[in-house]
């Protein structure tokens, strides 16, 4: 059975509004939280990820030019894009 990750794990609360001082709202006609936190969501963000970044079991290589799926062991089942090693 996989691991179920709901919006309440990434941080939103019933709204679907996310801050970094978990303030939530509590209605719809309310006036919403008051902080001095900045908004995670309303925030602009630049500059360069990297060359290379995983996320869960797909690793993206910018340098080798490829993208690898793994197994639960850690063995590469899937690649796309440059095929040498």
């Amino acid at each position: 059975m996989a691991n179920e990750y709901s919006y309440e794990d990434a941080g939103f609360d019933g709204f679907l509004s996310r801050s970094v001082d978990n303030t939530s709202q509590n209605s719809l006609d309310a006036q919403g939280p008051i902080s001095r936190s900045i908004r995670y969501d309303s925030t602009q963000t630049s500059g360069s990820m990297g060359d290379t970044f995983r996320v869960g079991k797909i690793l993206i290589d910018g340098v080798k030019g490829r993208f690898s799926v793994v197994d639960e062991n850690g063995k590469e089942v899937i690649r796309l894009g440059n095929l040498d090693d």
